[in-house]
Protein backbone atom coordinates (compact mmCIF):
# COMPACT_ATOMS: atom_id res chain seq x y z
CA UNK A 1 0.00 0.00 0.00
CA UNK A 2 2.75 2.02 0.88
CA UNK A 3 4.29 1.61 -2.24
CA UNK A 4 1.28 2.42 -4.56
CA UNK A 5 0.61 5.15 -2.97
CA UNK A 6 4.23 6.84 -3.07
CA UNK A 7 4.35 5.81 -6.94
CA UNK A 8 0.98 7.28 -8.04
CA UNK A 9 2.24 10.26 -5.99
CA UNK A 10 5.18 10.47 -8.26
CA UNK A 11 3.53 9.89 -11.51
CA UNK A 12 1.19 12.71 -10.54
CA UNK A 13 4.41 14.87 -10.26
CA UNK A 14 5.60 13.85 -13.37
CA UNK A 15 2.18 14.13 -14.85
CA UNK A 16 2.66 17.62 -13.61
CA UNK A 17 6.62 18.05 -14.82
CA UNK A 18 4.92 17.10 -18.40
CA UNK A 19 2.25 19.72 -18.62
CA UNK A 20 4.47 22.61 -17.36
CA UNK A 21 6.68 21.66 -20.10
CA UNK A 22 3.75 22.35 -22.53
CA UNK A 23 2.42 25.25 -20.73
CA UNK A 24 5.91 26.97 -19.76
CA UNK A 25 8.52 26.01 -22.47
CA UNK A 26 10.97 28.65 -21.23
CA UNK A 27 11.34 27.19 -17.74
CA UNK A 28 14.14 24.99 -17.55
CA UNK A 29 13.18 21.27 -16.97
CA UNK A 30 14.67 21.12 -13.33
CA UNK A 31 12.99 24.31 -12.24
CA UNK A 32 9.80 23.29 -13.25
CA UNK A 33 10.32 20.11 -11.35
CA UNK A 34 12.14 21.56 -8.48
CA UNK A 35 8.93 23.86 -7.83
CA UNK A 36 6.36 21.18 -8.49
CA UNK A 37 8.35 19.24 -5.84
CA UNK A 38 8.07 21.41 -3.00
CA UNK A 39 4.72 22.25 -3.21
CA UNK A 40 3.62 18.77 -3.84
CA UNK A 41 6.08 17.36 -0.99
CA UNK A 42 4.13 18.74 1.69
CA UNK A 43 0.78 17.58 0.17
CA UNK A 44 2.18 13.87 0.10
CA UNK A 45 3.22 14.05 3.74
CA UNK A 46 0.27 15.33 4.72
CA UNK A 47 -2.33 13.19 3.00
CA UNK A 48 -0.58 10.34 3.97
CA UNK A 49 -0.91 11.69 7.35
CA UNK A 50 -4.83 10.61 6.30
CA UNK A 51 -4.50 7.52 4.68
CA UNK A 52 -2.05 5.77 7.04
CA UNK A 53 -2.70 5.64 10.83
CA UNK A 54 1.14 4.32 12.15
CA UNK A 55 4.10 7.40 11.71
CA UNK A 56 6.18 4.72 10.16
CA UNK A 57 4.02 4.44 7.31
CA UNK A 58 3.52 7.55 6.58
CA UNK A 59 7.78 8.25 7.31
CA UNK A 60 8.03 5.32 4.36
CA UNK A 61 5.76 6.73 2.16
CA UNK A 62 7.17 10.17 2.12
CA UNK A 63 10.73 8.47 1.80
CA UNK A 64 9.51 6.18 -1.23
CA UNK A 65 8.44 9.53 -2.61
CA UNK A 66 11.31 11.68 -1.98
CA UNK A 67 13.48 9.01 -3.51
CA UNK A 68 11.78 8.33 -6.78
CA UNK A 69 11.49 11.93 -7.23
CA UNK A 70 15.28 11.63 -6.78
CA UNK A 71 15.59 8.45 -9.19
CA UNK A 72 13.32 10.77 -11.68
CA UNK A 73 15.26 13.72 -11.82
CA UNK A 74 19.06 11.77 -11.65
CA UNK A 75 17.29 9.81 -15.05
CA UNK A 76 16.01 12.99 -16.40
CA UNK A 77 19.27 14.70 -16.34
CA UNK A 78 20.87 11.66 -17.17
CA UNK A 79 19.30 12.15 -20.49
CA UNK A 80 19.59 15.68 -20.91
CA UNK A 81 23.42 15.51 -20.81
CA UNK A 82 24.16 11.90 -21.88
CA UNK A 83 25.92 11.68 -25.38
CA UNK A 84 25.20 8.63 -26.19
CA UNK A 85 21.33 9.64 -25.92
CA UNK A 86 22.26 12.38 -27.60
CA UNK A 87 23.48 10.20 -30.39
CA UNK A 88 20.84 7.80 -30.57
CA UNK A 89 18.58 11.31 -31.28
CA UNK A 90 21.01 12.65 -33.61
CA UNK A 91 20.49 9.27 -35.50
CA UNK A 92 17.13 8.98 -35.16
CA UNK A 93 16.63 11.66 -37.67
CA UNK A 94 18.02 9.49 -40.10
CA UNK A 95 22.09 8.20 -40.91
CA UNK A 96 24.99 10.00 -40.63
CA UNK A 97 28.50 9.03 -41.53
CA UNK A 98 31.35 8.26 -38.32
CA UNK A 99 32.75 12.15 -39.51
CA UNK A 100 29.64 14.25 -39.23
CA UNK A 101 29.28 12.60 -35.63
CA UNK A 102 32.88 13.31 -34.58
CA UNK A 103 32.89 16.70 -35.77
CA UNK A 104 29.39 17.11 -33.67
CA UNK A 105 30.86 15.44 -30.93
CA UNK A 106 34.33 16.29 -30.78
CA UNK A 107 35.97 17.86 -27.36
CA UNK A 108 35.34 20.88 -28.76
CA UNK A 109 32.09 20.76 -29.69
CA UNK A 110 31.09 19.40 -26.03
CA UNK A 111 32.41 22.40 -25.06
CA UNK A 112 30.82 24.85 -26.50
CA UNK A 113 27.23 23.26 -26.48
CA UNK A 114 27.34 22.82 -22.52
CA UNK A 115 28.92 26.29 -22.44
CA UNK A 116 25.87 27.71 -24.60
CA UNK A 117 23.76 26.11 -21.69
CA UNK A 118 25.32 27.62 -19.44
CA UNK A 119 25.19 30.91 -21.11
CA UNK A 120 21.63 30.74 -21.85
CA UNK A 121 20.93 29.20 -18.53
CA UNK A 122 22.28 32.87 -16.98
CA UNK A 123 25.69 31.22 -15.20
CA UNK A 124 27.79 32.49 -17.81
CA UNK A 125 28.50 35.55 -19.58
CA UNK A 126 29.79 35.39 -22.84
CA UNK A 127 31.93 37.79 -24.52
CA UNK A 128 36.15 37.59 -24.98
CA UNK A 129 36.80 35.76 -21.84
CA UNK A 130 33.90 33.68 -20.09
CA UNK A 131 33.07 34.35 -16.73
CA UNK A 132 30.99 33.14 -14.35
CA UNK A 133 27.52 35.11 -12.86
CA UNK A 134 26.75 35.49 -9.18
CA UNK A 135 23.51 32.95 -10.29
CA UNK A 136 26.48 30.60 -11.64
CA UNK A 137 28.98 31.33 -8.34
CA UNK A 138 26.70 30.28 -6.55
CA UNK A 139 25.58 27.19 -8.42
CA UNK A 140 29.00 25.94 -8.21
CA UNK A 141 28.99 26.99 -4.54
CA UNK A 142 26.21 24.75 -3.15
CA UNK A 143 28.02 21.71 -5.58
CA UNK A 144 31.08 22.20 -3.64
CA UNK A 145 28.96 22.16 -0.21
CA UNK A 146 26.93 18.93 -1.50
CA UNK A 147 30.40 17.51 -3.20
CA UNK A 148 31.78 18.29 0.71
CA UNK A 149 28.41 16.59 2.31
CA UNK A 150 28.98 13.53 0.28
CA UNK A 151 32.48 12.92 1.41
CA UNK A 152 33.43 12.46 -2.81
CA UNK A 153 36.54 11.86 -3.63
CA UNK A 154 37.32 14.85 -5.12
CA UNK A 155 35.41 17.41 -3.35
CA UNK A 156 38.05 19.91 -3.26
CA UNK A 157 38.91 19.65 -7.22
CA UNK A 158 37.12 23.06 -8.31
CA UNK A 159 37.47 24.77 -5.12
CA UNK A 160 39.92 27.50 -6.39
CA UNK A 161 38.25 28.03 -9.55
CA UNK A 162 35.81 29.41 -8.00
CA UNK A 163 35.10 33.65 -7.25
CA UNK A 164 34.90 35.05 -3.69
Amino acid sequence: MIATFSMSAIAGTVVLHWLSGRIFPSAGAILRFSIIFIVAFPIVVWISSLVFDARMSRVAAAAWYFFACELYVFCFTLSLGSVSVKLLYILRAGPRSRRDLEEAYSPAGMVDIRLHRLVAAGFMMPGEEIKVTKKGAMIARVALVLRNLLHSTQKNSFRQTLPS
